[in-house]
C-alpha cells in the first residue's frame, strides 16, 4: 500500500483549487496506510469522487482528462490489496475430532452444499486513449501504458513504430530518463493548451512540447521530423475566448470552420 503513496497522480500540478484537494485527499488517506476494508473503501470512494469531478462538465473533462488514465490505474492497483472476505468458513476440527474420524467423507456431511457463492462482479478501470479517447484496444493497434507517467495511447494515435516487449515510455518521460538536472522536469508542459501532462510530442524548439491531440487539431502545427513545428502561428488564436471556461489567453483555442 505504501507504493501506492508516490503514484503519478499525484505528480501533477493541477490549477483547480478543489481538484487538487480531491487528490491530496487521496494521497493522504493512502499515506495513513488503510488496512481495513472500510479504510480501503473511503479511498476508493476518494478516487472515485476526483473521477467525478472531472466528468461532471464539459469544461473540467477538457482542461483535466489527462487525469484519467492515472486515476483509473490508482483505482486498479488499489483493487489488488483489497481482501474480499470468505462466504464460506468450515468447521473448525478439534485434534480430538479429527482423530475419531473414519474417513476424510464425514467433514463433507458437515457442510451445507447448498450456499452460492457469489462471483464477484469485475470491476476492472476503464483505460482510454490520452489523445482519441477511445476505450477499444485493438490486435493490432492496442492501448499502451507509459511506465513512467501512466499515460495511455493507441499505437497509431502516437505514432508507435514498434512496441518493446519490456518497458514503454512515452516521449516525454523517454528524454527526462536522461535529461542533466538543469533540464529536467516532473511533468511536462504544452506549449499549445499550457496543459501539463498527457501524450506529449517534442517540439521544433528544444526542451519544449506539444499534446499530440492538440498537434491534430490546431491546423496551423504540423509535424517536421518527428518534432511538432507552427507554435509561432497560434498567436490569433490565444486570443481567443474559451466557450468552457471564458477566458483569453490560456491557450489556443479550437474553433469551428463553420461560420455562425
Amino acid at each position: 500500500m505504501d507504493a501506492l503513496c508516490d503514484h503519478a497522480l499525484f505528480n501533477f500540478s493541477v490549477q483547480d483549487a478543489d481538484l487538487m484537494d480531491y487528490i491530496e485527499a487521496i494521497q493522504g488517506l493512502l499515506v495513513a496506510s488503510p488496512d481495513t476494508d472500510e479504510d480501503q473503501a473511503l479511498v476508493l470512494n476518494a478516487i472515485n469522487v476526483v473521477e467525478e469531478y472531472i466528468l461532471a462538465t464539459p469544461h473540467t473533462k477538457a482542461t483535466y482528462s489527462y487525469l484519467l488514465p492515472s486515476v483509473s490505474l490508482l483505482k486498479q492497483e488499489l483493487s489488488y490489496y483489497v481482501s474480499v472476505p470468505s462466504t464460506l468458513d468450515g468447521p473448525v476440527i478439534t485434534d480430538d475430532e479429527q482423530g475419531s474420524m473414519s474417513s476424510p467423507s464425514s467433514i463433507d456431511r458437515d457442510i451445507d452444499t447448498s450456499m452460492v457463492i457469489e462471483e464477484v462482479p469485475d470491476k476492472t478501470p476503464v483505460i482510454r486513449c490520452n489523445v482519441c479517447w477511445g476505450e477499444e484496444s485493438f490486435v493490432n493497434d492496442c492501448i499502451v501504458i507509459c511506465d513512467e507517467c501512466d499515460v495511455a495511447v493507441h499505437e497509431s494515435c502516437y505514432s508507435i513504430p514498434h512496441v518493446p516487449e519490456s518497458s514503454w515510455f512515452c516521449n516525454f518521460c523517454d528524454v527526462q530518463r536522461v535529461a542533466p538536472a538543469e533540464t529536467w522536469e516532473p511533468v511536462g508542459e504544452c506549449r499549445a493548451c499550457h496543459l501539463k501532462g498527457g501524450a506529449l510530442m517534442p517540439s521544433h524548439v528544444p526542451n519544449t512540447w506539444v499534446h499530440m491531440s492538440c498537434a491534430i487539431y490546431l491546423p496551423e502545427l504540423y509535424f517536421l521530423h518527428h518534432n511538432v513545428v507552427g507554435l509561432d502561428a497560434l498567436k490569433p488564436r490565444r486570443k481567443l475566448k474559451c466557450m468552457f471556461c471564458k477566458q483569453p489567453n490560456k491557450g489556443a483555442c479550437a474553433q469551428c470552420a463553420h461560420p455562425k
